[in-house]
């Protein structure tokens, strides 16, 4: 089975972008992933999504906020995109070792909400600023337990209100499809404890390389 050929703007890397702007929109991504498992750690606590966020591997991400404030404004992109990596354990498995329909699903979600954040700006798909109203999933082909896989999410469409996305999990190489999905979100806003605790974590690590600046001058 040949690789699967995707459209320009979700191939790994967009034509367009120069290194830093990919370098910030993978950064946006892996933003998320630190806010959430920095919260999750705070609030000690687990979730029925906890596993898949600690399993997952951002590979690369593309897209731009734009700047609403220039002259003239700049536009966010139209396609952000991530693609993500991860091994299906035996956690997300059903009796006949292949992966659970629902962990697939959820995988899915997870995955699609970070497409959007290249993105994000203040009060534009923040921090899990959208719910689900519809998830479409095919199942194609079934993934044996243990398979690691790759998770290539895309945003076909975003505005202030509502946002479509699709998503589709594959082998490494891209030479088989196991699943695609298709997922409507309506945007909600950032709630005040979240960003209580982006403001924390941002803290945290600005005290961080403080200190190791100062331990390299110390150094020198």
């Amino acid at each position: 089975m040949a690789p699967t050929t995707f459209p320009p703007y979700i191939t790994d890397t967009q034509a367009d972008e120069t290194p830093e702007e990919t370098a910030k929109a993978k950064a946006a991504c892996q933003s998320m992933l630190d806010l959430y498992n920095f919260i999750r750690r705070r609030k000690s606590m687990r979730n029925f999504d906890d596993s898949v966020m600690e399993d997952l591997r951002l590979i690369t991400a593309s897209g731009h906020p734009g700047d609403p404030s220039a002259n003239p404004p700049v536009r966010p992109s139209a396609h952000p995109s991530c693609l993500l990596e991860m091994t299906m354990t035996s956690e997300y498995a059903n009796l006949n070792e292949v992966v659970h329909g629902g962990a697939a699903a959820l995988t899915f979600d997870m995955c699609t909400t970070l497409a959007l954040c290249p993105i994000q700006r203040p009060g534009y798909w923040d921090f899990m600023g959208g719910v689900t109203r519809t998830l479409n999933v095919s199942y194609l082909k079934a993934i044996p337990s243990g398979t690691k896989i790759r998770i290539r999410s895309w945003v076909v469409q975003h505005g202030r209100t509502a946002t479509l996305l699709r998503g589709q999990m594959e082998s490494p190489d891209g030479g088989t499809v196991y699943a695609t999905c298709e997922q409507h979100k309506i945007h909600v806003p950032m709630s005040e404890e979240h960003l209580r605790f982006r403001e924390e974590m941002r803290a945290e690590r600005k005290k961080m390389l403080d200190e190791e600046e100062e331990k390299a001058k110390a150094n020198l």
